[in-house]
């Protein structure tokens, strides 16, 4: 199950966090090397004003075991991406092509780290390295095509399509 970092609170992730750590703020603090009483303001269910700094961050995900105020604050600075819009079909399928090269270089490399029976560190991070260019062409297919919902392909082109509602 995701969940929906971009719209939630800082207050949420580090609560999030805690709970899926299953640690209490003893064990952080003595994880941490930081204050209790730190830490204790950091969880504190209706304090709003007191949050880690940065600096922080590294040792918290640590003790509690998992990346979730890294995710959190991701998704806080993610730049919303601007693709031009797709409206022609030769548009789509030059987008669609791209598309699956990008899948075909996923199962070329894979392809050649599995040659030997295993996928060492270098490997695994090529694949993954494939699989973010696909993460980004799906994106970009997305972007393009988000305007066009609602609309039907037609002679070349999309057109807005109306929906008559019957009383």
């Amino acid at each position: 199950m995701g969940h929906d970092f971009k719209n939630m609170t800082a207050k949420q992730a580090l609560t999030l966090a805690k709970l899926l750590s299953g640690k209490t703020c003893e064990d952080i603090a003595e994880e941490t090397g930081f204050p209790y009483q730190s830490i204790r303001q950091y969880f504190k269910e209706h304090e709003t004003r007191y949050f880690p700094g940065i600096h922080r961050i590294p040792a918290l995900c640590r003790a509690l075991g998992n990346n979730i105020l890294i995710e959190w604050l991701h998704a806080q600075l993610e730049i919303p991406s601007h693709h031009p819009s797709i409206t022609k079909g030769s548009e789509l399928l030059k987008e669609l092509n791209r598309l699956s090269s990008e899948l075909g270089d996923v199962a070329r490399v894979t392809g050649e780290a599995l040659q030997d029976g295993k996928v060492d560190q270098q490997e695994a991070q090529q694949i993954i390295g494939e699989i973010k260019d696909v993460e980004e062409q799906c994106q970009k297919l997305k972007d393009g095509l988000q305007h066009v919902a609602g609309q039907v392909f037609e002679g070349g082109h999309f057109k807005k399509i109306y929906i008559a509602c019957e009383e």
